[in-house]
């Protein structure tokens, strides 16, 4: 019955549209629940668990392994040169201190 409702809406409304609308109610909806300490904490946990799984797993394969660490060299090197760039500037100390 559910997915006869949902060739519908998306006859009527068009994948994109259909798309668009589910995702967004759907995001209305997690938004709503995470406003509850227990469930964030439990989402939370949740979401480390699988991010941390889904990267080792990928982290396997030596070509995204190999640009992984590239990305997050070049990511690191901008950190530096940012931070270098507020200590020698004095307008961040009268802002900051």
């Amino acid at each position: 019955m559910r997915n006869l409702s949902k060739k519908n809406l998306i006859e009527k409304l068009g994948r994109e549209k259909y798309l668009k609308i589910s995702r967004s109610n759907g995001g209305k909806a997690v938004a709503k629940k995470l406003k509850d300490p227990k469930y964030r904490l439990k989402y939370v946990a949740k979401m480390r668990r699988n991010v941390r799984r889904s990267l080792s797993k990928l982290m396997e394969s030596p070509t995204f392994k190999d640009s992984w660490l590239k990305k997050a060299r070049k990511g690191s090197m901008r950190g530096i040169s940012e931070i270098r760039g507020c200590l020698e500037d004095q307008k961040f100390y009268k802002k900051n201190g």
